[in-house]
Parts: structure tokens; C-alpha cells; sequence
């Protein structure tokens, strides 16, 4: 039996479980490809599943300026892919993005939350073959990213205690989840298959962070999802809005509450602003709220449903956009990704004050703090503020891992 804290080595390092490596098309036979027609595509995007892309939670920097994004990208250059599946090894096999092995206390106790997770960790640890779409279903994206986050901040944090900085913190922290924390610096200890040692593997997990770095990538993802194109989620945290602008602003025409939270010119969402989704999902409905009081086009409510790690509904509701362009970026049954654009801000309708974006939330049909929602997105998860729309009255529901 292997015992969290010993001195092991995790994981696989191809990160492929055993699937054989695609083969480069000639560049020439690239430009031959048909275009997919748009009703084969929109069956794909129905079907395709879930757990391919990072979540929110990765935002930001870790101890030391570590940027994890960055991070998440270098150990993936090694690892593999949220559904990838690790060779059985030591009692278990390694999972995902970053081959956190199934006898991790920490990982064993995300899986066992899921109906069926007892039997998928039984299947695990007797060496049973694990499918993709068996990690995306007991070990989703967000429940990676979540882990990932945590556990990577408590290796650059050992790192930087022993005295490393810059570069190095990134290879030790790398020698870390390879060997445990018990792993001797810059050792020699190799996996089963052979290619990387403690050392090498620092030395190419700090390279591919490098490159990381270089070329933006943890930009790209923190920097399209903050509702407004060009916009982070930690700038849509950060703006400030008027009292009557505000979650729990009394709206007395209304006989009731906001329930959300209105984000206007000073945020770059004034007419013509390109709104963009928080969070992806499917759009679900799109309708008309009012007409532009100078046009008479419709102003846009768009919908847009999905789930948190713990199958709850998430639904996002995205209002006052102009007709015409929600016309040309959507429709019903798209699925989108986060920073996705959904259409842009009309001009001030029938039932509205300036042009502005109404951006709000409901967890399993309640309403919840659009700022906490989106703190818990960072996060990968926690507590929310309800509001009831009528009475006022405030409660807490819980939230988990969002992509």
C-alpha cells in the first residue's frame, strides 16, 4: 500500500495511456480538408464532451509570481489531457491533465462525491481499464484545475522554504509532484518508463513554462471571459457599481428586487460593447425584453445553462443586447465557451435608463451574487448569497467547480 506523503512517483509520463500518437498530415493534404458543414458541426459541438478545456479557478499568480495558467500548460506538455488515463501502476493509474494518481487521498475523496464513484475507485485500484469519458465524468476539468491549484501551491510554497527562486522554484515544484515531497532535489528516480528523472523532469517542466509565458497562453483564457470582450473576470470582479446598479437594488417600478448586476460604459459596456460568455455552456433561450427606444430594434435577453461539478444548474442571463447582433453571434442550442461572443450592448430600450449589460445568475432557480459567482468561478467553488426577487430576503446555497 502506498500512504499520501510517501516518497513515490506520480504518474505517467507520456500522459497518453497507452493510445498511439497521431501521425503529422503532410502540410500540403492540410489545405484539401472540406469545410465541416454547419449541421455536422452543430451535432459535434452536441456531443462533444465535456472536461477539454481549463476553468477560471487557474487565474491569477501562486506564491513566488507563479503564474499558473502557465503552469497548468507546462505540466499538460508532459502529462497529457483532461481525459487522458495513465498506465496501472503502484495500485493505481493516473488521471487527466495532470496525472493525479487515483490513491491520492485528495482525489479519492472528489470521486467518491460522485454517484458511482465508490465502484470507479474499486475498478481503479484492482487495474481495470478506465475510459476517457470516465474521467471526465469522476474526475472533470474544474475537479482537476481545483486540485491542481491547491496542490501546486503547497509544492512552489516547499520550494521557495528551501530556498529557491525564480526558474528553479518551477523545477522543484515540478520534482515534487513527480517523486512527492520527499523527493531528493535534482535525484535521479525515474518512473517505469524510463525517460525522465527528478531532475529532467524539473528542467523541462521550467522550459515549457518559459515558453508558456512567452507566447500568452494563460492570457488568453483569464483575459475573454470577463463579459465584456478585452476583459478579465477579475476586472468584472473589480468594477464598481452604482447602489441602484446593484444585486440588491430595490427597484420599485419593478415592485421588487434587481437580482443582478448592471455593468455600463465605464466598463466598456456601453452601445455597441461585444458582450462575451463568463462561463460556456449551451444557449438555452433567447427572447426580447423591450425595443430600442431610438430604432425600435429588440433588446435581448440570452440564456445560457450549464452545470457546476456537483450537477448543479447553472443559468446565465445576459440582457439589452441589440437583436442584430445576438442574431449573427448565436442562436438556440449553440453550445459556447468561455469568452464566446453572445452579441453586443443595444442602445437604451424601452425599459431601461442608457445603454448598459445586465449580467445575472441563478443556481438550481434562485438567484445568486453575480460577484460571488464569479469569485467562486476563480476559485473553484463556495458559498453564495440568494436573493428572493420579490420579498428580498437573503440565504446561502453552495456552489462547486465551474468551467
Amino acid at each position: 500500500t502506498t500512504y499520501e506523503g510517501a516518497t513515490i512517483l506520480t504518474g505517467v509520463k507520456d500522459g497518453k495511456g497507452g493510445v498511439t500518437e497521431p501521425v503529422e498530415a503532410p502540410e500540403g493534404w492540410k489545405g484539401l480538408r472540406p469545410a465541416m458543414p454547419k449541421e455536422l458541426q452543430a451535432l459535434v459541438d452536441r456531443n462533444r464532451p465535456k472536461g477539454l478545456s481549463g476553468g477560471f479557478s487557474l487565474c491569477g499568480e501562486g506564491p513566488g509570481g507563479v503564474n499558473f495558467q502557465s503552469l497548468a500548460v507546462a505540466f499538460s506538455s508532459i502529462e497529457g489531457n483532461y481525459n487522458s488515463v495513465g498506465a496501472y501502476t503502484s495500485g493505481g493509474r493516473g488521471l487527466g491533465r495532470y496525472q493525479y494518481m487515483t490513491y491520492r487521498a485528495d482525489v479519492r475523496e472528489i470521486i467518491r462525491q460522485k454517484p458511482g464513484g465508490e465502484a470507479f475507485l474499486d475498478k481503479a485500484d484492482r487495474g481495470g481499464a478506465i475510459s476517457s469519458a470516465e474521467v471526465d465524468q469522476f474526475f472533470p476539468a474544474a475537479d482537476q484545475d481545483s486540485l491542481f491549484r491547491t496542490d501546486q501551491t503547497r509544492n512552489i510554497e516547499q520550494a521557495i522554504s528551501e530556498g529557491f527562486s525564480g526558474s528553479r522554484i518551477i523545477e522543484r515544484a515540478g520534482q515534487i509532484h513527480f517523486g512527492g515531497p520527499s523527493a531528493p532535489i535534482d535525484g535521479n528516480w525515474s518512473d517505469t518508463h524510463g525517460r525522465l528523472t527528478l531532475k529532467t523532469y524539473g528542467e523541462e517542466l521550467a522550459e515549457s513554462y518559459r515558453l508558456a509565458e512567452t507566447q500568452a497562453e494563460s492570457e488568453s483564457q483569464c483575459k475573454t471571459g470577463g463579459l465584456i470582450a478585452g476583459k478579465s473576470i477579475e476586472d468584472a470582479i473589480a468594477y464598481e457599481q452604482a447602489d441602484f446598479q446593484d444585486f440588491d437594488a430595490y427597484r420599485p417600478y419593478r415592485n421588487g428586487y434587481h437580482a443582478g448586476i448592471d455593468f455600463d460604459s465605464r466598463f466598456g459596456a456601453g452601445e455597441g460593447g461585444e458582450v462575451v460568455s463568463l462561463v460556456g455552456g449551451e444557449v438555452t433561450d433567447v427572447y426580447s425584453i423591450a425595443t430600442n427606444r431610438t430604432t425600435g430594434e429588440g433588446s435581448m435577453s440570452v440564456v445560457l445553462t450549464s452545470t457546476d461539478s456537483e450537477g448543479r444548474e447553472i443559468t446565465q442571463i445576459y440582457t439589452h443586447l441589440s437583436e442584430s447582433s445576438v442574431n449573427s453571434a448565436v442562436q438556440v442550442g449553440t453550445f459556447v465557451s468561455s469568452g464566446q461572443s453572445l452579441g453586443a450592448v443595444g442602445g437604451e430600450d424601452s425599459v431601461s435608463r442608457g445603454a448598459h449589460l445586465d449580467y445575472k445568475v441563478k443556481v438550481d432557480g434562485v438567484y445568486v451574487d453575480p460577484d460571488e459567482f464569479m469569485q467562486a468561478v476563480i476559485d473553484g467553488g463556495g458559498t453564495l448569497t440568494t436573493i428572493d426577487v420579490r420579498t428580498g430576503v437573503k440565504g446561502t446555497t453552495q456552489i462547486g467547480a465551474v468551467q
